[in-house]
């Protein structure tokens, strides 16, 4: 399992200036969704950078009862990177 990205406050940017981080809050029944978003502007490993057919799980969070759930990458969400309390389910094919 890859473990997402640990920045730092002072690399969170405004929209435009950064990369979309992917976190929990993203991920709503089985879907990426847009809202509350953080962008950071920092180096990131390319093995961080999301790809269509990735699964994007919640491996750790305050609340248990978010721990699991998941979303598929599609297009829509490829290129972006996730969060440190993410994880994501890469398929070598």
């Amino acid at each position: 399992a890859i473990i997402g990205l640990t920045y730092d406050p002072s690399e969170v940017v405004n929209e435009g200036e950064g990369l979309l981080v992917l976190r929990s809050s993203n991920v709503q029944k089985m879907k990426i969704v847009f809202d509350d978003n953080v962008f950071v502007n920092k180096e990131i490993s390319q093995k961080l950078i999301t790809r269509v057919g990735d699964i994007l799980i919640c491996s750790r969070n305050g609340s248990r009862a978010l721990i699991g759930k998941n979303a598929l990458i599609d297009a829509t969400s490829s290129g972006l990177t996730f969060g440190a309390f993410m994880t994501i389910f890469r398929s070598t094919y």
